[in-house]
């Protein structure tokens, strides 16, 4: 994976991970709800996995934060 792309997921996972964590939800929970693959969310760094785009919506949905949140680390992360 590129570099430059690398950096854009900076924090990302470390944002989805503490608020399903805050939420106090499960993430084969959240995987479920969000209809993909439990694996998206168990090893995401291991492999600097990206997410659909479709994915990120349910999940930006699910957590109720928004995209500049979980993508950036924006304050007003709730939607």
């Amino acid at each position: 994976m590129k570099q430059e792309n690398i950096a854009l997921l900076s924090g990302f996972w470390d944002r989805v991970n503490n608020e399903i964590n805050k939420q106090h939800k499960s993430k084969k929970l959240i995987a479920e709800k969000c209809k993909f693959n439990r694996r998206i969310l168990n090893t995401p760094k291991q492999n600097d996995r990206y997410i659909r785009i479709v994915y990120f919506a349910r999940l930006c949905t699910e957590l109720n934060v928004s995209a500049d949140y979980l993508l950036f680390g924006e304050e007003g992360r709730y939607v």
